[in-house]
């Protein structure tokens, strides 16, 4: 035995003796300049290693024979090498690489099927864009404006970071019917479940890959992913290993300033960014009807004041991954964003959030076959958030926890399967001013799909979900899809799925002060002196001394109260689609859709809660007999919105408006796109989208319109040489719509307008950027309720070290 140990000492201590390292350098084919951050593996091996700026790397304890290496990156060729170790000696091999030129059938997705796959494979409508056209994208100063032009999706702006994304119809304000992600985190905030623009804590040139999925996708995700799901997904540290500053100035008294640094510590890698925006808001007061931009617009009770449009975020995140292996890792990050002074529009009016901190914390593991990923976040108004038409205050501390677990792998080679679980609380904690008492809610959800190689032409993927909620009844989401490609680069799909949108937690509890009552014949507050006018009507009638009346009725008395029995909205779709690339120079994309949508949540509306009665007079004694007299003075002092809104709380009279699940409605639409080259520096993009409905049920009270406008194009032409210089222009038109949310309820005019985006790369590290949005300066708004959007220029340098 004790000679077995001793042979078994002498071989590991020989296989360590033995092992042997392996160094190169990795440049541009193009400049023979260093990369930094490739990936240099060995195959079917767990040793890999990162270059370092000045492109060298070290691989460490490679045992003798012969290897193949394998060079990876996002953006750069995949190259090998086959290299032979040998006792006492260090072999070095050299990569010189070139870059990637991704063409149409190269783009991968992950979000539709949460597996990787080719998008001209996916069984659904998606986009993706990746480092190279965000970087472009980066120059506008705003996230949501990524996504801009593209084919089937609304991306309309209020003020100066207050934007709506939305796809296919019924639009508001403070929407929620895309679901955001980040790095696998919902960003929304957890009150009212829409995303603040302006508190992401990365700016966009953080991220290596934007996609969105359009069509409902609850079947792998649950509630909120009603029209579809944005995926933004961060760089990891040694993706850009290195420093980079950049800095961008422009119209609106508007200033940027970020910066990352990236580094490698043995199997550790780390990133830190920080950064600082500033710019003056287009938002103004409307405190009197002279300062009103349009017809239809609510008067508002407080005032933006000079201090209150200066919109500003300040942000920053700290990463730290260990690797495993070149496919396994453990990440954890710590995020924050102070924002504040933006004003957004939705059914109470508009909002004022001078101060917010969004503090988050995230933790993954990411294997190719499992993937854990759990955050905690927190949303804390450090002043308050003011409702502008009744001029209240709001405040906000609520958290969000999850965990989502999930794991793919295969049965046979054609049959892929994933399923996982997810588990949320969130806890509200509003200090009474919106919702009354603490709600503390949770969320578990259940998930599989089966993914089938039928044929080489024919492939099936089905889906489903169950979602249990403490808030609402429990739910079923299924998806099945079925996708044909009868040859390379042409695929056509055909799919069925459900989705929901669970009410925020303002629809269901909230309890704020609303506008007040006016006298509809006289400056002021209704139903002054209301008592009197009716003891005189009876003095009158009876011929006795004005008998002594108080109905207790105030026009100041108003509320906007949520309604706790909502269900949810359903979302039922059929959508057919192609993707195909015709002669190397044309890539098409086509979608056909239709949905059911029941159950709207209408906004806050007066008389459609039924648990809240409608104000009746109560004259005692013999006074009771002139109930129907006091009810017809009072009502013809107030106008036909606050005769809705006159009802009864726990006995008190109370202009009230609140909110129900009301309606069907079929909408239907298509969405086509084409992108074609000229020549590989010469290109043009078209897309144009159709959107009908037609409503099957609604209450005769409540008008239903999806906020969306029937027609959109968009063009564009780009002149690119590559790492030299570029310049894009773009058209788009959206033809006029009505919009109705609430106090909101008015025209969206026709509106154009074209936009002037350039670049040039000074030095392959060192470059500039110019954007002009609205270049011929037209007057136009997107959302009814907000602000002109005047011409706005950003010039941006950045540098990379």
């Amino acid at each position: 035995m004790k000679v077995f140990y001793t042979i078994l000492i002498f071989a590991a201590f020989s296989i360590n003796l033995f092992a042997a390292e392996i160094t190169g350098t990795i440049t541009n084919a193009d400049n023979n300049k260093a990369v930094a951050g490739i990936l240099v593996k060995i195959k079917n091996s767990s040793k890999y290693a990162v270059s370092d700026k000045n492109g060298k790397y070290i691989l460490k304890g490679i045992p003798e024979g012969d290897h193949t290496l394998v060079i990876s990156s996002l953006n750069w060729e995949e190259k090998s090498a086959d290299v032979i170790v040998s006792e006492n000696e260090t072999p070095n091999v050299d990569f010189n690489i070139t870059r990637r030129e991704v063409m149409f059938d190269d783009l991968i997705v992950y979000g539709v099927t949460k597996s990787h796959e080719k998008i001209t494979d996916s069984p659904a409508s998606v986009v993706v864009q990746y480092p190279e056209e965000i970087k472009k994208n980066a120059r506008t100063n705003q996230l949501a404006k990524t996504l801009s032009g593209t084919a089937g999706v609304d991306v309309l702006q209020n003020g100066t970071s207050d934007f709506i994304v939305n796809t296919r119809g019924f639009n508001n304000g403070l929407n929620r019917r895309v679901l955001v992600l980040q790095d696998g985190r919902d960003a929304a905030m957890p009150l009212l479940g829409a995303q603040e623009w302006n508190s992401f804590a990365l700016p966009l040139d953080e991220f290596k890959s934007v996609e969105l999925v359009r069509g409902p996708s609850a079947a792998l995700y649950g509630a909120n992913a009603f029209n579809g799901v944005l995926n933004l997904t961060s760089y990891a540290p040694r993706d850009v290993i290195g420093t980079k500053v950049s800095l961008l100035g422009g119209e609106n008294e508007t200033y940027r300033a970020d910066i990352r640094h990236a580094g490698l510590l043995g199997n550790f890698s780390y990133k830190v960014t920080a950064g600082t925006m500033h710019s003056l808001n287009y938002s103004r007061s409307r405190t009197d009807s002279s300062l009103l931009e349009y017809p239809g617009l609510a008067i508002e009770r407080r005032a933006i004041s000079d201090d209150d449009r200066q919109t500003f975020s300040h942000y920053g995140t700290a990463r730290l991954d260990y690797d495993f292996d070149f496919d396994k890792k453990i990440t954890g990050e710590f995020g924050y964003s102070r924002s504040g002074n933006e004003t957004y529009v939705f059914g109470l009016g508009r909002t004022l959030v001078t101060d917010v901190a969004r503090p988050y914390v995230r933790l993954g593991y990411n294997s190719e076959n499992i993937n854990i990923h759990a955050h905690w976040m927190n949303r804390s108004v450090q002043d308050t958030m003011w409702l502008l038409v009744p001029g209240a205050p709001l405040l906000d501390d609520s958290e969000d926890y999850l965990i989502d677990a999930q794991h793919n792998f295969k049965i046979i080679d054609d049959l892929q399967v994933v399923w996982g679980v997810s588990q949320q609380f969130q806890m509200i904690r509003t200090s009474g001013t919106s919702i009354p008492d603490d709600v503390d809610a949770d969320y578990t959800g259940v998930y599989g799909q089966i993914e089938w190689e039928l044929s080489d032409i024919f492939k099936t993927v089905v889906s489903a979900r169950y979602d249990r909620a403490s808030i609402h009844e429990d739910q079923f989401s299924p998806r099945i899809a079925l996708v044909a490609t009868p040859m390379e680069a042409h695929s056509f799909r055909v799919s069925f799925g459900r989705s929901f949108q669970r009410p925020n937690y303002s629809e269901l509890y909230r309890a704020t002060p609303d506008a007040p009552a006016f006298n509809p014949y006289a400056p002021g507050p209704a139903l002054i002196g209301i008592n009197q006018m009716i003891a005189d009507s009876i003095a009158a009638i009876t011929g006795e001394p004005a008998p002594d009346i108080d109905l207790n009725l105030s026009g100041t008395r108003a509320q906007a109260l949520g309604n706790p029995d909502l269900k949810v909205e359903e979302n039922i779709g059929v959508e057919f689609g192609y993707k195909g690339i015709i002669s190397d120079k044309l890539y098409v994309t086509a979608d056909i859709y239709y949905n059911k949508i029941t159950d709207f949540i209408t906004n806050f509306l007066p008389g459609v809660n039924e648990n809240i009665e409608a104000w009746t007079p109560e004259l005692e004694g013999d006074l009771a007999q002139y109930n129907e007299l006091a009810y017809d003075i009072v009502m013809d002092n107030l106008n036909a919105r606050d005769r809705a809104r006159l009802s009864s709380v726990k006995g008190t009279p109370t202009f009230v408006i609140s909110n129900t699940n009301v309606g069907e409605v079929d909408q239907y639409g298509f969405d086509l796109g084409l992108n074609y080259y000229l020549t590989n520096e010469f290109s043009f993009g078209a897309n144009y989208s159709y959107y009908d409905f037609s409503i099957v049920e609604a209450d005769v009270t409540q008008p239903l319109l999806p906020n969306t406008s029937p027609h959109r194009i968009n063009l564009s032409a780009t002149y690119e040489k590559a790492n030299a210089w570029d310049v894009t222009v773009s058209a788009y038109y959206t033809e006029g719509f009505d919009w109705i949310a609430g106090v909101y309820t008015g025209e969206v005019p026709s509106y154009y307008y074209i936009n002037l985006s350039a670049g040039v790369f000074l030095t392959e590290s060192l470059k500039l950027g110019l954007n002009v949005f609205n270049l011929t300066n037209n007057d136009f708004y997107q959302v009814f309720g907000g602000t002109y959007l005047p011409r706005y220029t950003t010039a941006r340098i950045s540098y990379e070290f």
